[in-house]
This record gives structure tokens, sequence and C-alpha cells, in this order.
């Protein structure tokens, strides 16, 4: 198990990586125009399969039963994890669709976005997102305290408008238009968003925020069935969405 310190350098490290990976797409296709919402971006699955290692990396060794106990364990979180990625992708676009993606003030994207027609699932959905992990990870056995919650909430809601207010105040490529759509684009709000739900797994004092209970096998079953199930009740809602 790797030290707190060690934990909080690598997430600051993958955090970073995903931002740089995202604008490397970027420029790679472009940087004029809005040709950046027609392709996919290898960097958000990429972040989310480093998220998840940087879970496991930081966990104790949970007291499990047998070595195949911890293996379905260890392949049933990542898969539940993966499943909660796909409700950020199916979510996301929200955020670069009009009219949330014109808004040019971050008090208005945080306050009025939700009230837009036919977005309300989605952004509801998006704001789930580190209750939802934090849920997770305590059925498999992370001891998270509420205030990494709360402080990965608050780090998850302002990533955007961040990213907003560094556009408007140094701008970029000597622009300084400063729309949701352009905040989104330069990858500011990427590292935000990595360390908001990696700080739901980084100690901030030796021994805290850490898997090191003792777990039944059942328990793995049962946390990795009512997660998915929530998952995918998730996923059917935004589907069934009008909008």
């Amino acid at each position: 198990m790797l030290s707190r310190k060690a934990l909080w350098l690598l997430a600051l490290i993958m955090a970073i990586a995903t931002g740089i990976l995202w604008r490397l797409e970027i420029e790679q296709h472009g940087w004029e125009g809005s040709l950046w919402l027609h392709y996919a971006h290898f960097a958000l699955p990429v972040g989310w399969l480093l998220l998840i290692s940087l879970a496991l990396l930081g966990a104790q060794p949970i007291p499990l039963p047998s070595a195949n106990a911890r293996m379905v364990w260890t392949g049933s979180f990542g898969v539940v994890m993966l499943v909660v990625g796909g409700i950020v992708l199916l979510a996301a676009p929200m955020v670069v669709t009009p009219p949330t993606a014109e808004i040019d003030s971050p008090l208005a994207f945080v306050t009025l976005a939700a009230g837009e027609q036919g977005l309300l699932v989605s952004w509801i959905l998006l704001l789930l997102v580190p209750p939802l992990v934090f849920l997770i990870s305590r059925l498999y056995g992370w001891r998270i305290s509420r205030g990494n919650l709360v402080l990965s909430e608050i780090l998850y809601v302002l990533s955007i408008p961040a990213g907003m207010l560094y556009l408007a105040r140094y701008g970029l490529y000597g622009d300084h238009t400063h729309r949701v759509l352009d905040a989104v684009k330069s990858g500011i709000p990427l590292p935000f968003l990595f360390l908001s739900l990696a700080t739901l797994f980084l100690p901030f004092a030796a021994g805290t925020c850490l898997a090191a209970e003792q777990i039944a096998f059942r328990r793995i079953v049962v946390a990795g069935g009512v997660a998915l199930g929530i998952a995918v009740a998730l996923i059917g809602l935004l589907l069934s969405a009008p909008g």
C-alpha cells in the first residue's frame, strides 16, 4: 500500500495527465471550430481507469475469506465503477448542449443550467456521481468519511466554473471567451473533476479513508448487485428523459 503523501502526489500526477491528454487530442484534431464535439475523447475513459487504479492502490488489504473472493471483490468493483463511468459519458453531453453551452457566468452555470427544460435529469445524474461513487465504495469496504464526500462534491461542482474564471482572466490563444463550451474544450476542468472523485479515496490523516474492515463473501455479491442495480436504474432514467 502506498503512503498518504505518495497517494496524493500520484493523484495530482494522474489529474494533470488526464487534462494534458484531453488537450493533446484537441490539438491533434485542430483547435478551431466545434470539431471536438464530434469525436470520442480517450482522455475520459483513460482518466476513469486511472481513478479506479488509484482507489485500489490506496486501499489497505481487506481481510477476505480466500484468494478467489479477493479476485471477485476487485473485479466486481472495477465493473461497477465502469458502469458509473458510463453514466458520466451519457450525461456529460448536457454540458455542451445549448443553451447550457452558451452560459458565460460561473454562477449562472451552477444555478440556472439545472432549470433548462430537458436537461434536469442529466444535471441531477452528473451531481449524483460523487455520492454514487461514495456509496459503492462504502459497500465495498472503504472507510470514507462524509467530509471527503462534501469536499468531493464541492470540487466537482466548481470544476467548470473554475475553467470559466481562468479563461476570463487569462484567456487562451489570445481569446478571453469563457462560455461553458470554451471551458470544457480547454480541458482545464478535467484535473479538478479527477481530483474531486479521487478525494473520496485519499486519506487526510494516517489510517483514514482506507478499506480495512472484514467483508464476508456474500457482502461482495450484495454490494455488486445493489450498486449495479442503482447504476442501471439511473441510466434507464437518463435514456427515457425527454430532450
